[in-house]
């Protein structure tokens, strides 16, 4: 099981912030780039790896933008993706992708993590997606299994709750192969609902895959505490505690009101160690786009706002003349 490392409940925030300070002080952090020009100049080269980053902002700010920018950087880089979409499906998600004119990996395996599809299956992913007719199945096996283990709790958990998330990032990160169970790796097979099960009740006998760098989206994940928005930071801390690994970085997206100049919900920006805002304005009859740096540890960040500007990149001509564009994103600094 080379690689593998056991993990425990405790080990999330305990050995991971460790190793975090130790990178730190040896001045060797590994960062993920956006691929976003004058972005990742702006945060010294990209996001720190195992970062929890906050990217909010009004609808249409361009967060899913810069979310996919990041994903797809990563993907072309060696790493695996898991990218839970509350707001889309993984066909619009793909299609988004290939308009932008953005490349994926050649042979790259990409699929649903347990819909109806696939039945619950994990089938290992390079890039794994979680998306509105996932998070249902999952709410319904959540409802499952807790009103089978606990029936005078028995609750009808629903796809914006965060049980539902916790198991759907447990399964996700077992289908890019960041956790494995033992049984996985004996070979032997472990019914889904099992899994679950364990991940909520933190009864876990799982191995955490070093030799696995992953980055996991989640876009957005507002509508898990839009019913009660004080409840912001417990629900993402408990995700820290729950899923937080030393070659794991997240990206948080959170709709805002368009005037708002923190994320929606109370806390978030004390439990992220980095925190991006993004906005929009209409000026002379155009929107135009900006984006500022507000927060990101062991970096010595840009405090400038940005304007960001949304390019045509030609990537080849054609023997009959066609030119090949993709479109990406810069960031400016506002003058």
């Amino acid at each position: 099981m080379m690689g593998y490392r056991r993990y425990s409940q405790s080990y999330p925030y305990s050995q991971a912030q460790e190793e975090k300070e130790s990178q730190s002080n040896n001045g060797s952090i590994n960062r993920i780039e956006f691929s976003i020009q004058g972005l990742d100049n702006a945060i010294q080269g990209g996001v720190p790896e195992t970062f929890w980053v906050s990217l909010f902002g009004p609808p249409g700010s361009l967060k899913t933008l810069h979310s996919l920018s990041l994903a797809v950087n990563a993907l072309n880089n060696g790493m695996r993706v898991l990218y839970v979409a509350t707001e889309t499906t993984k066909e619009q998600l793909l299609q988004q992708i290939e308009s932008l004119g953005w490349d994926l990996p050649p042979d790259i395996r990409v699929d649903i993590v347990y819909s109806s599809t696939t039945r619950g299956r994990i089938e290992e992913l390079d890039f794994g997606i979680i998306d509105r007719d996932s998070l249902w199945f999952y709410s319904k096996a959540v409802s499952s299994i807790m009103a089978s283990s606990r029936s005078k709790y028995r609750k009808k958990y629903g796809i914006f709750d965060m049980e539902t998330l916790i198991g759907a990032l447990w399964m996700g990160l077992q289908s890019i192969n960041v956790f494995s169970y033992r049984d996985v790796i004996d070979k032997r097979v472990l019914k889904s609902d099992i899994r679950i099960r364990d991940a909520l009740r933190g009864e876990r006998s799982i191995y955490l895959n070093r030799d696995i760098h992953a980055v996991v989206i989640i876009d957005s994940i507002t509508p898990f505490f839009v019913h009660a928005p004080s409840m912001a930071g417990r629900i993402l801390s408990t995700l820290r505690i729950q899923f937080d690994a030393p070659n794991v970085t997240y990206i948080i997206t959170n709709n805002v009101p368009k005037d708002a100049s923190s994320e929606y919900g109370a806390l978030i920006g004390h439990v992220v160690d980095g925190r991006i805002m993004l906005w929009y304005s209409l000026e002379k009859d155009e929107v135009n786009y900006y984006g500022v740096v507000l927060k990101m540890r062991n970096t010595n960040h840009s405090r400038k706002v940005h304007k960001i500007l949304i390019a045509d990149e030609t990537v080849k001509e054609l023997s009959d003349g066609m030119i090949i564009q993709k479109k990406k994103l810069v960031w400016v600094p506002k003058k």
